[in-house]
């Protein structure tokens, strides 16, 4: 074996050790919580360098956070929770100096975890470099980013944005304008209600995109590299083929569009 390869597989196994400790030692622990009192229709604004974030509402007028992690994250955060009457302003950030420096976002042990409550009437504006969002049964305008991880949103209603650079997105809505973005995921969306707008794009996955028999939609269908199905009627078609629907689903209406390079595109109706 050449010496450069039995270094390699000495420095990766001891890395390998590195973070199997830091499963075993980093159990998660309330590191943060606080509450703070403000009315529905107002905003929160989460911004961290790492870690999952969690939203879900409840009936009271309050912004509750609990941040989780390990021993090790209390000491590398910063953590600043501010507000005013208009908004509640959370960040997280990495200490320069941080005796655990995680410069590599695939070596990322930190356990972070945000876990928040909000009103149920409640914009969102929500940023991770590291991790999972998960948000449910909030209504307003919601603006989710994560460079690393899967988005999922269920129950929601108002104006959705989603992006992630490197995961999946599962969408469970009604009654909302959709955009959602992934660079490298599947996007899956069941939608009922009436269409307010849907735009799904994915470079390298699948868009499965379950609605009503009755959805009214001007849609764009297409793919680069895979093929688009659609079982409901089609009216005022323009385009189509294996790769590419134009035309209108039912009476037409909102649009309905979603794109990928490198996958299938599946519209269904409700069972």
């Amino acid at each position: 074996m050449k010496i450069k390869t039995l270094v390699a597989l000495v420095v990766f196994s001891a890395l390998v050790l590195k973070l199997t400790t830091y499963a075993k030692d980093g159990d998660k622990k309330v590191i943060r919580e606080k509450s703070i009192q403000i009315s529905a229709g107002k905003k929160i604004t989460i911004s961290t360098d790492v870690g999952d974030v969690s939203v879900t509402p409840w009936s009271k007028s309050e912004v509750y956070i609990k941040i989780l992690g390990s021993s090790d994250d209390a000491e590398d955060f910063t953590f600043d929770i501010n507000s005013t009457s208009e908004e509640v302003l959370i960040k997280s950030k990495q200490k320069q100096n941080s005796e655990h420096k995680r410069s590599w976002s695939w070596l990322n042990n930190s356990h972070l975890k945000f876990e928040i409550k909000v009103p149920t009437n409640f914009d969102i504006n929500t940023s991770t470099s590291g991790g999972d969002i998960k948000i449910g049964g909030v209504n307003g305008s919601i603006n989710l980013n994560t460079s690393g991880g899967d988005i999922w949103g269920d129950r929601f209603e108002g104006n959705f944005s989603a992006k992630t650079s490197g995961g999946d997105i599962k969408l469970y809505a009604s009654k909302a304008s959709i955009y959602a973005s992934t660079s490298g995921g599947d996007i899956q969306l069941k939608y009922t209600g009436e269409n307010k707008g849907i735009e799904l794009k994915t470079s390298g996955g699948d868009i499965d995109i379950d609605i009503p028999f009755d959805f009214n939609a001007q849609a764009e269908i297409l793919t680069s590299g895979g093929e688009v199905t659609c079982n409901l009627p089609l009216n005022n078609v323009k385009n189509l083929s294996e790769t590419k629907i134009v035309g209108n689903i039912n009476n037409g209406g909102e649009k309905l569009f979603a794109s990928t390079s490198g996958g299938d595109i599946t519209v269904y109706k409700s069972k």
